[in-house]
């Protein structure tokens, strides 16, 4: 018979197994799903109605993504932006540099560069690296920061995601239309490009949150705050 200092250390090692494997599995791969505490799930807060087309698109490039994924979450963690929306923009601007419009990076008749296409009629365009290299990838998402910090200054009321919508949008129209909100995103939607822009972007990131194998390394909720 195990005396009671056997039968005690036996408990202790028993519940540092059980410990050390929720731990383990706290940390593994997620397969998909907009997880309470991700990275992604204030996309739950966002609907951009039923996209279809978005939906298959992202589909179409999931391979692609899951190429592009761990530099999303590297860059994401850094700029306080959901990879999945990264992922979502990078589909959008360039099909993760797959246009056939792109020549040597430039995009939009010469005028935009990279894999998120940084309008040079704007912005002093970085070429180092290349059209994914980290020198563009971090210029323009330091564009969509700022953009991102001035609607959250200009609407102080509104919700994290909002401003993550609003940002989405004037990333590609350089504003949002006057009175418009994120409640009515279609609204907001009136002067991108195909009318479309924060919805598809917004579609895609959502797909690419639920289908897509988010590990640990991207917990912790993006509300905008976080910079390099």
């Amino acid at each position: 018979m195990a005396s009671t200092g056997q039968i005690a250390a036996f408990a202790i090692g028993a519940g540092l197994l059980v410990f050390l494997f929720k731990r383990r599995k706290a940390h593994a791969a997620t397969p998909g799903g907009l997880m309470d505490g991700s990275a992604n799930a204030i996309l739950r807060e966002l609907d951009p109605g039923s996209r279809p087309s978005s939906e298959k698109k992202a589909a179409g490039y999931r391979a692609l993504a899951e190429r592009w994924q761990p530099k999303a979450a590297e860059m994401g963690a850094r700029f306080g932006i959901p990879p999945a929306v990264i992922l979502g923009l990078m589909s959008r601007e360039t099909g993760f540099l797959t246009s056939p419009a792109l020549r040597d990076g430039w995009g939009d008749g010469g005028k935009a560069f990279g894999i998120l296409q940084v309008d040079k009629r704007s912005h002093s365009v970085v070429t180092d690296g290349g059209p994914g290299g980290d020198p563009h990838i971090e210029q323009a998402l330091g564009i969509f920061s700022a953009v991102r910090a001035a609607m959250a200054k200009k609407h102080p009321d509104w919700s994290p995601a909002w401003t993550l919508a609003a940002a989405i949008v004037s990333y590609n129209a350089g504003h949002i239309p006057s009175g418009s909100s994120p409640a009515d995103l279609a609204g907001m939607d009136a002067g991108t490009a195909g009318k479309d822009y924060g919805r598809d972007v917004i579609a895609q990131a959502k797909w690419f949150a639920d289908n897509l194998r988010w590990s640990g390394s991207v917990s912790g909720a993006a509300t905008g705050t976080e910079r390099s």
